[in-house]
């Protein structure tokens, strides 16, 4: 087993105990030992990278790295197994008792931290024999700096692909705009890393397909995806209107018959286009597809992406993916590393013999870019990067896309490399939800605290790193450019599975398989119809476990209740889609390493009062769970950080005076009797509150206005509620207004920097008084107004940057003042198909417009009214059937 991702780990969790847990050391005199065996790992650390690159050629190298690994696992489990014992006696024993046990444990403690700190001793001893260097890297606790958001709308996606114009041009004339109403399926084939899903993505966005299609859909089909998912995100991007996240828990427990049933109503009678990524054979066309899709001479069009064709129906156009020559290449590579600016001639002569290597794949080329940008314009370390890769090339038969990707990984910090290798959890094609991710990092003690950075801001730096990298895709960003959800590409998730079955001790088991690690430290379980055998038990090393693809209900049964108690030191538990899970199995509670818990979208239909058994958890998700009472639970859950909720509520007055903790609560159910509660809540930065129950305003303001740190409101279900004191929370920089509300308040935060009213439905305009904002930089108004007319004064919106309008269906014009919005960079305007004319005055500083509506505007806006537009960089114009 590789050693650098397992000595980062121990090394994070050491310093988590020498900080957050430093009370379980003390009387006993180890803290000094526990800090020096810190301090020699680290110095290890510095040694790792030179053995890494040294290990190919010498198996007395890869003993050594191979021992060092087994050493700093050692030492991790010394440490958790300790602070699990420790705190279980907390649990269990009287004081007495229990303050006996704590010495006795530190002595035990004691010893193996000194029988690590021998073997890692003779480890150092034989290193320099090795000729194993300190490459004079130091190991950080994490990036130097926070990094910039990027700022990749989702329509700019594509800005670094070049020279696809004959292959859209081609596809678009061949498979999508061709005539003919007969459904025919067309094929995007090449092999992996040439950009056939960017290919089809484009043409998926594009303007003539958006305008020609009445329903579009999305869906990776790859291999190892389920029928049921493939279908179900397919009917989800057809259905109309919004998906709740009770709407998400139904589906989960839909039958495939079910689903394909819903999605072949919303596509009868309808022109649709369809693609499919990345689908290896006909298995699932044949299996489960097809039946979903009517065929009613309307000219609906498929577009699948494959390695090779693979369907039988040869009357659809294959369009064969071609790698880039010379001249492409080094454009993408300059867009990648510089923006297209150019380079000085010392590195263009290095880039040009980099990209030699690349064959002239576009993954490749990106990758190899995101890896030279962080080496800061040097010859020396690009140097560097050429023979590494020509070095890993002589090794391996020449596969340069292998060749750049283990370079991308090693070039990573150890901290970075262990949050890459956690991307491996998810399945292929899924969309991973951002703050999920940085929330998983966490739990797992990937992310150290650094000076007065919180872990989330450190753990979000560390995905823009990877993004900047181009590692991570962006796939979804919020109207405010924070990153919401993001993807992996194929080859990179095969990177990160192979390394973390190396290095972290990941196993994927499915129910036709045996487990692979001897000690596995994390697992996914992938479900289906069968049972897993004997080989899933033998739980005590692993600290994560994700139950995919839902879950059979044997596995929830009083006889597997000693499965569950096996995981002694699990940290991150995820459920997520398990609709079979009616209740939590009781054996859980005793896990009490426990950090992360995800119920998100199962089938439970209460917590149960055990819950605050688990004294460290941190996160709980519960969103998709209607009508969850927490009154007994809450209080008792000391450590919890995050609690996301779709709705809960407290039949009494909770104590939770004790959560000193709390950072995100949303959405819970207040009651006038208890709302007076939030005031306790001191740490609490973003809440969500339901209030359709609560009349007091003047209470829940007054409330509101005791937390400290409260920076994210949203409030749900305004309608019958007082807003007026809505201005007196000085501190709130964000909020979010959902539901019917009469009128607005007179005033609102004045700090206020995003907001957002969703199905507001306003009568009267709102902006004279919003555009007196002075710090108000995003504005979001969504079903928000149902007026015909805004007007802009001349010193209106000082700051604002980002304006959203959605389905704003009776607003017919806009009237900007001259000097209005002075400072406007992106407008988005979707669906409101009343507006015709857009003001010219909105256009002159914008950088990204976005449009969706009626073909009519849509047609008028590339024409006639092209002037306004011409001189903005990112243009997307969507003619929407929906908005006719």
């Amino acid at each position: 087993m590789a050693a650098e991702a397992a000595v980062s780990t121990a090394v994070l969790k050491l310093g988590d105990l020498l900080t957050r847990k430093v009370d379980l050391l003390r009387g006993g005199g180890v803290i000094g030992e526990v800090q020096q065996l810190k301090d020699e790992l680290k110095g290890v650390q510095c040694f790792l990278r030179d053995a890494s690159g040294k290990q190919a050629d010498d198996v007395a190298i890869r003993d050594w790295i191979a021992e060092t690994g087994e050493v700093a696992h050692d030492a991790e489990d010394a440490v958790e197994v300790f602070i699990f014992k420790v705190e279980r006696a907390r649990i269990v024993l009287a004081s007495f008792a229990s303050s006996l046990k704590h010495k006795y444990l530190l002595k035990r403690f004691s010893r193996s931290i000194n029988s690590i700190r021998k073997r890692l001793r003779g480890i150092e001893g034989r290193r320099s024999s090795l000729g194993i260097q300190d490459l004079g890297e130091r190991p950080s606790d994490g990036l130097e700096s926070p990094k910039r958001l990027p700022k990749l709308s989702e329509w700019q996606k594509d800005k670094h692909m070049v020279s696809m114009e004959k292959d859209i041009e081609l596809v678009l004339e061949n498979a999508i705009l061709n005539e003919g109403d007969d459904i025919s399926i067309s094929g995007i084939v090449g092999e992996g890393g040439t950009g056939k899903s960017t290919l089809a993505r484009i043409l998926y966005n594009h303007v003539a397909v958006a305008d020609r299609f009445e329903r579009r859909a999305w869906a990776v089909a790859s291999k190892e995806r389920r029928p049921r998912d493939i279908v179900k995100d397919l009917y989800l991007q057809v259905k109309s209107g919004e998906t709740m996240e009770w709407e998400m828990n139904v589906l989960e427990g839909l039958e495939l018959s079910e689903l394909q049933q819903r999605l072949y109503k919303r596509l009868e009678g309808k022109r649709y286009f369809i693609v499919l990524d990345d689908m290896w054979d006909d298995t699932h066309w044949n299996d489960s597809l097809a039946a979903c899709f009517p065929d009613e001479g309307t000219g609906s069009r498929f577009l699948i992406t494959m390695h090779t064709p693979t369907l039988e129906d040869d009357s659809g156009f294959v369009h064969t993916m071609k790698c880039l020559d010379s001249d492409e290449s080094w454009i993408l590579f300059m867009n990648t590393v510089s923006d297209g600016k150019g380079v000085d001639q010392d590195l263009e002569d290095i880039g040009r013999q980099i990209l030699n290597k690349c064959d002239g794949l576009p993954l490749a080329i990106t990758l190899v870019g995101g890896l030279l940008v962080k080496q800061k314009r040097s010859k020396t370390e690009w140097e560097k990067v050429l023979e590494e890769i020509e070095s890993h090339l002589n090794r391996s038969s020449n596969d340069a896309m292998q060749a750049i990707l283990e370079l991308s990984y090693r070039d990573l910090s150890a901290e970075l490399k262990l949050c890459f290798l956690c991307l491996g959890f998810f399945e292929a094609g899924d969309t991973i939800n951002a703050r999920k991710l940085v929330d998983v990092w966490i739990s797992e003690g990937f992310i150290p605290e650094e000076g007065v950075k919180t872990m989330e801001e450190t753990a979000m730096a560390y995905l823009e790193e990877l993004i900047d990298r181009n590692m991570v895709q962006i796939k979804d960003v919020s109207f405010d450019d924070r990153v919401k959800s993001c993807v992996v590409h194929d080859l990179v998730r095969d990177l990160s599975i192979r390394k973390a079955e190396e290095e972290i001790g990941l196993e994927i088991v499915n129910e036709d398989g045996e487990s692979s690690s001897h000690k596995p430290r994390h697992r996914v379980l992938d479900c289906g119809q069968g049972r897993f055998n004997d080989s899933i038990y033998g739980n005590k090393e692993v600290r994560s476990l994700v139950v995919r693809r839902g879950a059979q209900p044997y596995l929830f049964t009083a006889s597997f209740s000693s499965y569950w108690m096996s995981f002694m030191l699990l940290r991150v538990l995820d459920f997520e889609g398990c609709v079979s899970m009616t209740q939590l199995p009781v054996s859980i509670g005793a896990l009490i390493s426990l950090r992360y818990l995800c119920l998100r979208n199962t089938g439970m239909q209460y917590i149960p009062n055990w819950l605050p058994r688990l004294v460290n958890l941190e996160v709980l998700d519960i969103r998709g769970l209607v009508y969850i009472e927490l009154s007994d639970i809450l209080g008792k859950m000391r450590r919890l950080r995050r609690l996301y909720a779709s709705s809960f509520y407290f039949q009494k007055p909770p104590e939770i005076t004790s959560l000193k903790f709390l950072q995100t609560l949303s959405y819970v159910n207040f009651y006038d009797a208890n709302i007076y509660k939030v005031k306790d809540m001191t740490t609490l930065s973003e809440l969500g509150i339901n209030l359709f129950r609560i009349s007091d305003s003047w209470l829940l303001f007054h409330s509101l206005g005791k937390l400290e740190n409260l920076v994210h409101l949203k409030l749900k279900y305004c309608k019958t509620l007082n807003l007026d004191m809505l201005g007196s929370l000085s501190r709130v920089t964000r909020l979010k207004l959902h539901g019917e509300i009469p009128v607005l308040p007179p005033s609102f935060p004045p700090n206020l920097s995003h907001l957002t009213l969703d199905w507001c439905r306003l009568k009267e305009d709102a902006v004279p008084l919003l555009q007196s904002l002075p710090k108000l930089s995003h504005l979001k108004l969504k079903i928000a107004y149902e007026g015909a007319e805004m007007v802009i004064s001349h010193d209106g919106f000082p700051a604002l940057q980002v304006l959203v309008l959605q389905s704003l269906s009776r607003l017919e014009s806009m009237l900007v003042e001259e000097g209005g919005m002075p400072e406007l960079r992106r407008l988005e305007i979707i669906r409101c198909s009343s507006l015709e004319r857009l003001p010219e005055e909105m256009m002159r500083n914008l950088e990204e417009l976005k449009v969706v509506a009626s073909k009519k505007i849509a047609a008028k806006l590339r024409d006639e009214d092209s002037h306004m537009i011409s001189n903005i960089p990112y243009v997307r114009i969507i003619g929407d059937t929906g908005s006719d």
